[in-house]
């Protein structure tokens, strides 16, 4: 059924969190909410989810209890006995009422995601559906989830932002050159491991398989997947031919996070967030900390275009401007250089107008090469086994004071011991 703009009666494309025409709110709900109030099936009234999946899986697999809730799943903790492995096994919610298409999506989704095989996303073990229950099983993975540590850190420094959103960006390119995109980027699905420190993309679970000739009726009617904080305009507006620069939009919001601490637009209501998405200009995170590189703070506001044919094209064209960020020249105007390569090794330059010069590389092995202007200079190397330093060029000061000190208190010595030798000589005579 055909819904329309309750303001100017312009035609709305089903999921539209807002009218394209004149910007009202539509009375479509977010991420995890229903449309419309949905009865439980009989067996919902059976018994509690976690019993039922007890029941579903059989007795090779302890359920040790719910462990996590989102919009559209459960999570729980489920021991395989057989393995003697923990699995994380998520659950479609039952409270709502899927249809049998939505259903046929998740598991169409389950089995593409199945073949990925990348470090970044974990891989689904099987899938399963009985006693009412639609699930997949996925590796346990003890972490923290990037909004987790943000709430507990505060904003990261660029370095350490960019390192976490590489190997996301990564498991994206992945996944979009194999037709799936995951539409809710956002730091509750980014997981941190515990030890490692393995970056994980989490929660393909309600990404959408780009079929063209369907896509556009994929998703349920009156759900808009995604989160307000970090939906691009085309999903927030129900465009259904959704792609990969989708993700590159909430994947710019979720950096934008990472380097200043908040989202990239808040409001009062989800539709007041989604509002400015569609409507505003973002704010460039240089402008708002001076610590942000500025080219860093360009990615970032290029990821959040508006319009998808002005963002990047890919995944990989975000991680390639990233690297090429990060080997960038900047020059402050008082003649100093810096430049910094963050490859497989690590190469910095300072010339700051005295001229003074420092190099350090640290691949395999470290070169150091130090010049003051004064002609000293200074070479290490540690590769396979780290030669002595070479010898100066010249006596620094303080071995020219050693040096003089020495000399002197040879003189004084020599001096004393002929005075005391004249001496002697003149008494035998008298």
């Amino acid at each position: 059924m055909a819904t329309h703009c309750p303001r100017c009666s312009t035609s709305l494309a089903d999921g539209a969190s807002y009218c394209m025409e004149c910007g009202a709110p539509t009375p479509t709900v977010l991420s995890g909410e229903l449309a419309a109030p949905a009865t439980p099936p009989p067996w919902a009234l059976d018994a509690p989810v976690e019993a039922r999946l007890a029941r579903a899986l059989g007795t090779a697999y302890e359920v040790r209890g719910l462990v996590g809730r989102g919009g559209f799943a459960l999570v729980f903790e489920v021991w395989d006995r057989e393995l003697e492995r923990r699995l994380a096994v998520k659950v479609l919610d039952p409270e709502i009422a899927w249809t049998s298409g939505m259903l046929a999506r998740f598991r169409q989704e389950a089995r593409t995601l199945a073949r990925l095989r990348h470090p970044a996303i974990l891989a689904i073990h099987f899938v399963g559906e009985s006693e009412g229950l639609t699930w997949y099983a996925m590796p346990f993975v003890e972490g923290d989830s990037l909004s987790a540590i943000l709430r507990d850190r505060g904003p990261f420094a660029p370095d350490l932002a960019v390192a976490i959103a590489t190997p996301v960006l990564d498991a994206l390119a992945h996944a979009h050159r194999a037709g799936l995109v995951h539409r809710d980027i956002k730091p509750d699905n980014v997981l941190v491991e515990r030890g490692s420190e393995r970056v994980l993309l989490l929660d393909f679970g309600i990404a959408k398989v780009l079929e063209p000739e369907r896509a556009s009726h994929q998703t349920a009617t009156g759900i808009t997947v995604g989160t307000p904080h970090y939906m691009s305009p085309e999903q927030a507006l129900g465009q259904g031919a959704l792609d990969g620069r989708s993700d590159l939009y909430a994947l710019g919001a979720t950096l934008f996070q990472m380097v200043t601490g908040t989202p990239p637009f808040e409001g009062e209501s989800s539709q007041e967030i989604v509002g400015k998405h569609v409507f505003e200009p973002v704010t460039p995170p240089a402008e708002l900390d001076g610590r942000i590189p500025e080219w860093l703070s360009d990615v970032i506001v290029r990821c959040l275009a508006k319009q998808p044919g002005e963002r990047y094209g890919s995944a990989d064209e975000v991680m390639e401007a990233l690297e090429e960020g990060r080997t960038k020249t900047v020059e402050d105007g008082r003649g100093r250089t810096k430049t910094v390569e963050d490859g497989r090794g690590r190469t910095k330059t300072v010339e700051d107008g005295r001229g003074r010069t420092k190099t350090v590389e640290d691949g395999q092995g470290r070169t150091k090469t130090v010049e003051d202007g004064q002609g000293r200079r200074e070479t290490m190397d540690g590769g396979g086994g780290r030669p002595p330093p070479t010898a100066p060029d010249r006596p620094s000061r303080r071995n020219l004071i050693v040096a003089t000190s020495i000399a002197f208190l040879a003189l004084v010595a020599l001096a004393t011991w002929w005075f005391l030798s004249g001496s002697r000589a003149r008494l035998a005579v008298t």
